[in-house]
């Protein structure tokens, strides 16, 4: 799973990937990766999920919430 919050967000809106990041998404996701977007992020950057890549999840309750979630239930946090 793939959690994007801040900044980072803006670079996963739709037509605005570099050269092949788009094709590397879909293809992460028809690997079975999940990506979710940060609501937070969303609604201070007015980023739409429309204008996210298809098959994105919103975090509701915001990307670090989701991120603790994720890490509750087994999963590693890994920061670039």
């Amino acid at each position: 799973m793939v959690v994007i919050h801040g900044e980072a967000l803006s670079s996963f809106r739709s037509g605005s990937f570099p050269a092949g990041t788009g094709e590397r998404v879909e293809a992460l996701m028809a690997d079975g990766v999940s990506f979710f977007a940060c609501a937070n992020t969303m609604q201070a950057l007015s980023i739409s999920k429309d204008q996210l890549p298809g098959g994105f999840s919103v975090a509701e309750n915001g990307g670090v919430v989701k991120i603790a979630e994720l890490q509750s239930a087994g999963y590693l946090y890994l920061r670039p």
